[in-house]
């Protein structure tokens, strides 16, 4: 089983134990809006496409509304638990690994008494490999550059949002300090991370995806 695999299955099974109408770190949403959410974007384009073309975001809320007015809770995360179309499964990895891993600790984090999880270094690894990737579509070029430096010393420094090439000027320069699911949280815009900063984090422009 894949990282992008487990972080699905377990993040199915926290649905189901905590039901339709807890909270989540994603403004707004409760877990069954989150799990909607979830089915959709692997199953109807349009909210697919609504997650990031801002003219299609009335069709991605559509289609999250649609789906729990024809499935219920249930049924909507025991689809989603079952994996991605068969036509989407080569892209699982792609597509799913960050998605699967921020949304799960957006569940876990919006509830009381969370702590940090231990990752295993294959996890990290994958973790590292989609950060690298996803933090150039997340972070604007138009701030601070971001340096981002996994705590363990197998992880190597990367950075993004550096259209002006100033990663050595530490005055334009904020560093992100951290595990790595941290970091990708973080790259995320979740706020309930363990990270340490180093320089002006109001700098930073995140995209909003």
């Amino acid at each position: 089983m894949s990282f992008s695999q487990s972080e699905r299955h377990d993040l199915a099974e926290l649905f189901k134990k905590v039901g339709p109408n807890a909270a989540t770190l994603c403004e707004g949403w409760t877990t069954k809006d989150l799990a909607a959410h979830l089915l959709a974007r692997e199953t109807n384009v349009k909210a697919a496409g609504g997650i990031v073309i801002p003219q299609l975001a009335e069709a991605h809320d559509d289609a999250v509304e649609q789906l729990l007015a024809d499935k219920g809770y249930e049924v909507i995360v025991k689809e989603w638990q079952a994996g991605p179309p068969t036509l989407l499964k080569p892209f699982d990895l792609v597509m799913n690994t960050a998605e699967n891993f921020v949304h799960h600790e957006d569940v876990r984090r919006a509830q009381e008494g969370w702590t940090k999880r231990e990752l295993s270094t294959e996890d990290e690894h994958e973790l590292y490999k989609v950060a690298k990737t996803l933090g150039r579509t997340m972070i604007s070029s138009k701030g601070a550059a971001v340096a981002c430096v996994p705590a363990t010393s197998e992880l190597s420094r990367f950075v993004v949002g550096d259209k002006k090439k100033v990663a050595s000027a530490e005055d334009q320069v904020v560093t992100v300090i951290g595990d790595i699911g941290e970091i990708l949280l973080w790259l995320f815009g979740r706020t309930e991370v363990e990270v340490r900063i180093l320089g002006d984090e109001s700098l930073v422009q995140k995209k909003s995806l």
